[in-house]
C-alpha cells in the first residue's frame, strides 16, 4: 500500500514515457509542446508511475519475508536438534537464499524492459524489504494473539458444555 501511495504522490515518468504517451514531433524534428500526448488517458497516467517500483517492492516484501522465515526455521532447527550436518546446514542456507535471489531477478527484469530506472527499483526494493522485515518481526506477536484466541475459544466451548467456568483450583464457578 505504501508503494501505491508513493506512486501517486511521487511518481515520475517511466523511461519509456515518450513511447507510451504517443508523443508527436513537430515539423522541425523537435519534440511537441508539453501536454501533446496522443495516447489514452490510462496509458499516459500509467507512464507516470515509475517511482518506486511496485514489482521490486512487492517481490522484496513477499519473497524477503519468505527468505527470512526459512532462515529462522533453519536456525531453530540447528539450535534445537543439533542433528544438522555442516552440509545440510549449508544446503539450508542456499535454499533460504533462493527467495532473495528471485526477488532481485524480478527487480532487475524491470530495467531490461525499460519500465523503471535503477533508482526506482532500488527505492522499491528497500521499501518492500523494510515492510517484509517489519512483518517478519511481528510474527511473535501474531502467534501470541492466535494462542490467546484459541485459549478463549476453548474456555467458551468449555463454558457452553458445562454452563460453568472451571477456575485454577478445580472448583466450578457459576
Amino acid at each position: 500500500m505504501s508503494t501505491t501511495i508513493a506512486k501517486k504522490f511521487a511518481g515520475r515518468p517511466r523511461p519509456c514515457f515518450f513511447a507510451m504517451c504517443g508523443w508527436v514531433a513537430n515539423q522541425t524534428g523537435h519534440r511537441g509542446a508539453a501536454g501533446h500526448c496522443t495516447g489514452t488517458t490510462l496509458k499516459v497516467w500509467d507512464s507516470r508511475q515509475s517511482f518506486p517500483s511496485g514489482h521490486a517492492s512487492f517481490s522484496m516484501a513477499g519473497l524477503g519475508f519468505l527468505g527470512l522465515y526459512l532462515l529462522d526455521k533453519l536456525e531453530c532447527q540447528a539450535r534445537q536438534q543439533r542433528l544438522l550436518s555442516p552440509i545440510q546446514y549449508q544446503v539450508g542456507q542456499v535454499v533460504s537464499f533462493v527467495p532473495f535471489a528471485l526477488a532481485v531477478w524480478i527487480a532487475i527484469t524491470r530495467t531490461m524492459d525499460y519500465w523503471h530506472n535503477f533508482d526506482d527499483i532500488l527505492a522499491g526494493a528497500v521499501l518492500g524489504f523494510a515492510w517484509g522485515q517489519y512483518c517478519f518481526s511481528q510474527r511473535g506477536r501474531l502467534r501470541n494473539i492466535v494462542v490467546d484466541d484459541r485459549r478463549s475459544q476453548q474456555r467458551s466451548t468449555q463454558e457452553d458444555r458445562t454452563g460453568f467456568i472451571n477456575n485454577e483450583n478445580g472448583a466450578e464457578a457459576a
